[in-house]
């Protein structure tokens, strides 16, 4: 589980990357406010 606090940053479109020992992730997400 991962919290993001986006009070300070503005819509947009984000990457985020998931890393472990074996595998690593990454994806888009949209922040609409």
């Amino acid at each position: 589980e991962v919290t993001w606090n986006a009070g300070q940053v503005p819509s947009g479109v984000y990457f985020y990357r998931l890393v472990t020992d074996d595998k690593s992730l990454t994806r888009k997400m949209m922040l609409l406010k």
